[in-house]
């Protein structure tokens, strides 16, 4: 089996085939006015960007 690590160290390119739909995840972090809680870590909290 080779890992990420050993495939990124041979020079080949590491990818992941997603087979879920991530929409509902994913809109709302790119285009939503605030970013939403993160799934399955309620203890992370985004800090604003102060202007």
């Amino acid at each position: 089996m080779i890992t990420p690590a050993k495939a990124l160290d041979r020079g080949k390119p590491f990818t992941v085939k997603v087979t879920e739909d991530l929409d509902g995840f994913l809109h709302p972090w790119l285009y939503g006015p605030k970013t939403p809680p993160i799934p399955n870590h309620p203890d992370r909290v985004v800090n604003p960007v102060q202007s």
